[in-house]
């Protein structure tokens, strides 16, 4: 199960994207948004991916989810800012019971706190964890340089 959509509900931009709950669903969500082509500067886009894959993979593993369930993930692109939002149907937690990391895990929700301008949860029936990135202004195409007359001197 591989669903992507996109459209203008929220924001200026939107991406919708439903992956399996399975191991390797962390690898296909960063993939699908490098593929998207969001104009971010590369280091805001790795921890775009980085946190994307941190919330993909604490659903797989604790989310109690059945191997036909899937994740969606909407990402919601604005001026300055991209909202992503990872939305399973498993029964919750308390946030504050996960932001400090073990020994050996749990580093997910940590560094999802020390990264995002912004992150939450809400659960009405499904689990949503949700963060936001300050991006600053999207970067324009590289254009190459417009070509300059040869100076002559007199």
């Amino acid at each position: 199960m591989l669903e992507m959509t996109q459209g203008e509900p929220r924001s200026n931009r939107w991406h919708k994207l439903t992956v399996p709950a399975l191991a390797g669903s962390a690898r296909q969500a960063r993939h699908w948004l490098a593929s998207l082509e969001l104009g971010l500067e590369p280091h805001k886009l790795e921890s775009l991916q980085l946190l994307a894959s941190e919330l993909v993979t604490n659903s797989v593993r604790h989310a109690g989810l059945a191997p036909g369930d899937g994740l969606d993930l909407e990402l919601h692109v604005r001026p300055g800012r991209v909202r992503l939002e990872v939305t399973d149907c498993g029964g919750g937690f308390d946030p504050q019971d996960h932001v400090t990391p073990g020994v050996d895990s749990g580093f997910g929700l940590f560094f999802v706190q020390e990264i995002a301008s912004r992150w939450g949860t809400s659960s009405n029936g499904e689990t949503r964890v949700w963060f936001e990135l300050n991006v600053g202004a999207a970067r324009k195409a590289a254009t190459p340089p417009a070509a300059v007359a040869p100076q002559t001197t007199a």
